[in-house]
């Protein structure tokens, strides 16, 4: 289990030339700088992070290992935790990850989180394959949509 770390779902860069202020929506792994500023069209390196002017979230990746298992290397869960999830669980904590799975019409996101809404639910679980390193993640599309629009906690389990 990894502590806590900010994790910025829109990033603001600023220009080294003329200061315009630049706002990137992200998604998991290295941070994607604009290409050219809006306000000097400058597209040389050297757009500066601006903490300050990003919207950062707390972020928490952990490890559910079955606590059953006889085998050497045990398979393991990769989740990652975020808002109000982080620090809810602790080394040897028992954590059980419950859904349902359903089909939506229309943009997936909206549907999800329009379903969450209405039925109060207090988290969503997205699956996501790949990779479990958060800096190689590239989520679905409708993963990455969701965490950026669900108004809901929400925890993304890699398999």
């Amino acid at each position: 289990m990894d502590g806590v770390t900010p994790y910025a779902e829109v990033a603001a860069f600023e220009c080294p030339l003329c200061g315009t202020l630049s706002r990137m929506p992200q998604s998991y792994g290295d941070l994607i700088k604009p290409n050219e500023c809006a306000g000097c069209e400058n597209s040389r390196p050297g757009f500066r992070f601006n903490r300050e002017q990003s919207e950062l979230v707390d972020l928490q990746k952990i490890v559910i290992i079955p606590p059953d298992s006889n085998l050497e290397e045990p398979p393991a869960t990769i989740a990652f935790l975020k808002n109000d999830l982080v620090d809810m669980v602790g080394p040897g904590d028992l954590v059980t990850l419950n859904g349902i799975c359903e089909t939506f019409k229309g943009q997936a996101q909206e549907a999800i989180g329009d379903y969450a809404t209405e039925n109060d639910i207090g988290l969503v679980v997205m699956a996501s394959e790949g990779e479990s390193d958060l800096a190689s993640q590239s989520l679905g599309s409708v993963t990455d949509r969701v965490l950026r629009t669900v108004d809901v906690p929400v925890l993304v389990v890699f398999q």
